[in-house]
């Protein structure tokens, strides 16, 4: 579920570990293990949100306790207040840059961000009429509508387990105002009286749009869910926003040079914001082992190129990942800039 991914520099070798993308499988608390044991066996780990500093948050997950108990943030992870200037973070969204601290300390650098998109084809009437509702529509009143036209079946991979609690918040956050500007309690609908009435709509309208097959959801991966997607056996594709730059390289020649996809489908593609206009985002950040061997400024001079303006710009040109800028004060003619570079 991960690779390790080796820097050279002066003949020293960092390892850097990072989820691949879109996996299927669970998580697996010994892969975690390996980077958390203090032999240093990985210097820097690109870590999703919602394992970061876990076990200080109002929501945690089994895995990490199972795996190494109840406080590994300041235990493993270094403080990086007293390494790196504030001044040279301010291209980072605030709001990112800010679940990188505890307190007043820093211990993770935003890495990149992403949020949850539907792909549909624009060339095709039903889907635009849809589109068109999005914003004023919830999940159930979308799905009911189109389970009501014939040859139109929606599939979604939520297997993972990211993918699965992203829907439910969106799902949820249709029916109730989940913000803390207007409940800072709010998470307490997840556990107080009006939770059952949360857990059987979603597991109903789950129900509806699988056709009562629920485990072809739960088990679908995202590999075979953009193929149906792409011929046609899907209103909408389920994705993010970075797997924009996905669909735009899928050219003409090569879709003709790929037996599996019906090429008479005419495939072309926009993107819109879930139901309500509600997407869940969700970023990554860049974590030091506090126990590597390694020189910690080299592994500060690392992860800061890692995490520039210049790299970010590079990943968003040629993967498609999204930045972690702030873009109220990033100017148009810097990103110009960059990407002629």
């Amino acid at each position: 579920q991960f690779f390790n991914g080796n820097v050279l520099a002066e003949k020293t070798t960092i390892n850097i570990l990072m989820r691949l993308p879109d996996l299927t499988e669970n998580l697996q608390p010994e892969e975690y293990q390996i980077f958390y044991e203090e032999d240093g066996s990985f210097d820097l780990m690109i870590i999703d949100e919602r394992s970061l500093f876990v076990d200080i948050s109002f929501m945690e997950t089994y895995y990490m306790e199972l795996g190494f108990g109840r406080n590994p943030s300041k235990q493993h992870i270094l403080n990086l207040s007293k390494y790196i200037d504030p001044e040279l973070l301010k291209f980072h969204d605030p709001k990112i840059l800010k679940d990188g601290y505890i307190n007043d300390d820093l211990y993770a650098l935003p890495y990149e961000t992403d949020f949850d998109l539907l792909y549909y084809r624009p060339k095709d009437t039903i889907s635009q009429n849809l589109v068109k509702k999005m914003e004023s529509v919830n999940w159930d009143e979308m799905v009911y509508q189109i389970m009501e036209i014939d040859n139109y079946p929606l599939e979604m991979a939520i297997s993972h387990d990211n993918d699965l609690f992203n829907f439910f918040f969106e799902y949820t956050s249709n029916k109730y105002n989940l913000t803390k500007a207007y409940d800072p309690n709010y998470f307490k609908v997840f556990y107080n009286d009006t939770a059952n009435d949360i857990f059987d709509s979603f597991f109903n309208v789950v129900a509806t749009y699988t056709n009562n097959t629920i485990d072809s959801a739960l088990f679908l991966p995202y590999e075979d869910a953009l193929l149906n997607f792409i011929n046609g056996e899907s209103i909408f594709f389920r994705g993010k926003a970075s797997h924009h730059h996905l669909f735009s390289s899928l050219s003409d020649d090569t879709m003709e040079n790929t037996e599996e996809i019906n090429t008479e489908s005419n495939f072309s593609f926009a993107s819109t914001l879930p139901p309500k206009y509600i997407s869940a985002k969700f970023n990554k950040y860049l974590i030091v082992n506090k126990h590597s061997e390694v020189d910690k400024d080299l592994l500060i001079d690392v992860a800061l190129e890692l995490t520039s303006k210049n790299m970010q710009l590079y990943r968003a040109n040629n993967l498609g990942n999204i930045p972690t800028f702030d873009f109220s004060s990033f100017s148009t003619t810097d990103i110009n800039s960059n990407t002629n570079q």
